[in-house]
């Protein structure tokens, strides 16, 4: 796969790592690979004309929605060549537009829990999903057919490499609660009759009372509203 000078494709890595592979090591997917290309100095894209766009990590983060269903790769990446794929994306989004029309035809046709704000938890569900590939696709269909690369001097050698760099330097829980503060603003925004534990049912369900009441909080400072008497309070 195509890259600028000095620089080697990720699909050139994948395709080393493949060669790597055997009984005693594992296989590693897509995402291992881009997850220790961003940590590498230099990490870019080539352009098909031979250019190189510098595009900040945080852009290929992947949503809760996108994370459940793209598992081991990258929507905006083709499996196959590696390259950024506007079609693929325009597919992705297509499909997820198409469920959100089945769940609200269903929910047309078939009485359903509602909250007390009147949205049922499905096409809630369906509309995060299609927004979180949506906003995937804005971000990097006018990109299509470029190549990741990182400079070659940085190039991995082994499976092992790979996989100590990315255990050293795994996110750490605080971006999970970042995640979860982001939904609760956004949910509160898009709705303002939820309540707070309707949001909890929504965004984290499991999460422990001490830990919730946290992540509320920051969410608050973020927006006043969450802290104002009312509806909220449930």
């Amino acid at each position: 796969m195509f890259c600028n000078s000095g620089y080697v494709s990720l699909a050139e890595i994948y395709r080393d790592a493949r060669d790597w592979s055997d009984e005693d090591t594992p296989k590693l997917t897509q995402l291992d690979i881009m997850s220790f290309a961003f940590r590498q100095p230099g990490f870019s894209l080539c352009t098909p004309q031979g250019g190189t766009v510098f595009l900040a990590r945080h852009a290929f983060y992947r949503e809760k929605p996108v994370r459940n269903r793209f598992l081991g790769f990258h929507p905006a990446i083709d499996i196959v060549t590696f390259t950024i794929s506007k079609h693929q994306l325009e597919r992705y989004t297509e499909i997820a537009s198409e469920r959100l029309d089945e769940t609200q035809a269903k929910l047309d046709r078939e009485p359903t829990p509602r909250l007390s704000s009147g949205a049922s938890v499905p096409f809630l569900k369906a509309l995060s999903d299609f927004a979180a590939i949506a906003k995937i696709r804005d971000t990097f269909a006018h990109l299509d057919g470029c190549s990741p690369q990182i400079l070659n001097k940085y190039r991995p050698s082994s499976i092992e490499e790979i996989i100590s760099e990315n255990e050293a330097s795994s996110p750490s829980e605080m971006r999970g609660e970042r995640e979860i503060i982001n939904e609760i603003v956004s949910l509160a925004k898009s709705d303002t009759s939820l309540k707070r534990d309707e949001i909890r049912s929504l965004v984290c369900p499991g999460m422990k009372t001490d830990a919730w009441r946290a992540v509320w909080r920051v969410a608050a400072n973020l927006h006043p509203e969450l802290s104002k008497p009312g509806p909220r309070r449930s």
